[in-house]
């Protein structure tokens, strides 16, 4: 099966995810009431990123860029909802230019007692198989070797049974960052590795999702897509605004 990489395919990995990586200055969360017996959870909270003011930056594969803007914080019943916007962007060599917008599409996470699940809207793709559209990506207890298996959603409308671990947590609390992998294994999946489809990711305390990657087939057989927040980027804009 030959896959060709396009901006459309680029676009629904984008998708995939909000994040940040470790960074020297500490990223301001807004203040959250304390947790109260049936609301959701504030240990899973802080592993989504809240901060309206602040945009992030990213970097990947094959010169990847992605922005994001936190547009919405929003209490429903027991639920916290965080809405942001996800836009591929491309640099101007004029630097006196503002970057320009190729594509912008909404992602939420919804935070509830035990759970955080990512909801992602349908975008253009060569390969349908390319992202899960909605999936629970962390779950407590938060320590080593926690699973759960999950129906899941991939961009051709099909569902899929996945299973989620949390396989590495690092870091003092407060601070620490959890590795997760989710792993679809069905027939049409030949061209991976394995046979299976996989996406990895880190979610770091205060910050969010930190880094993603997943393997991309195509026709010289295949490499690895990640994409990271690039903090030089991030930090430069932050310092422009102030």
């Amino acid at each position: 099966m030959k896959k060709i990489i396009t901006i459309g395919t680029l676009l629904s990995l984008s998708l995939m995810t909000l994040t940040a990586c470790t960074s020297e200055q500490t990223v301001q969360q807004p203040k959250i009431e304390k947790e109260k017996e049936g609301s959701y959870s504030n240990e899973l909270s802080g592993f989504i990123y809240q901060n309206e003011k602040e945009p992030l930056y990213f970097a990947g594969t094959l010169g990847y860029l992605h922005s994001v803007n936190v547009k919405e914080l929003k209490k429903e019943q027991n639920q916290l909802r965080v809405t942001s916007e996800i836009a591929l962007y491309e640099v101007m060599e004029d630097e006196t230019e503002e970057n320009k917008d190729i594509y912008k599409q909404d992602v939420i996470y919804t935070i509830d007692k035990d759970s955080v699940r990512e909801e992602l809207e349908e975008a253009q793709y060569d390969d349908p198989k390319n992202m899960i559209l909605n999936k629970v990506v962390l779950k407590t207890p938060l320590k080593e070797g926690n699973h759960w298996s999950q129906e899941v959603i991939l961009g051709d409308g099909e569902e899929y049974l996945a299973d989620t671990k949390i396989e590495k947590i690092t870091g003092e609390k407060g601070e620490r960052n959890i590795s997760t992998v989710t792993t679809v294994k069905a027939e049409g999946f030949e061209d991976y590795p394995n046979q299976q489809y996989e996406e990895r990711a880190v979610y770091q305390e205060g910050k969010g999702l930190v880094s993603f990657e997943r393997f991309f087939p195509n026709e010289a057989g295949g490499f690895v897509f990640e994409y990271h927040l690039d903090e030089q980027k991030t930090s430069e804009h932050k310092k422009d605004k102030e």
